[in-house]
């Protein structure tokens, strides 16, 4: 049986790469979404976007994304 976790969100940037980690001013980006951070709140997400760009002017969209547990 597959179960859906319920919804998620990534960061994905114009570029195609998505947000992995943020740590001690250095930002991790991944073309692999399987590496992505994984939200599971939609604000949260937001936050994080804001703060990417207000930091690093890097532009990111909101993408929900389904974790799927087999």
């Amino acid at each position: 049986m597959v179960k859906c976790t319920g919804p998620n969100f990534v960061l994905l940037t114009e570029s195609g790469s998505y947000f992995v980690e943020y740590l001690l001013g250095e930002l991790v980006l991944s073309p692999s979404i399987s590496e992505a951070w994984i939200f599971n709140d939609p604000e949260i997400a937001r936050k994080f976007q804001n703060r990417l760009f207000n930091t690093f002017k890097l532009y990111t969209s909101v993408n929900s994304f389904i974790d799927i547990e087999n």
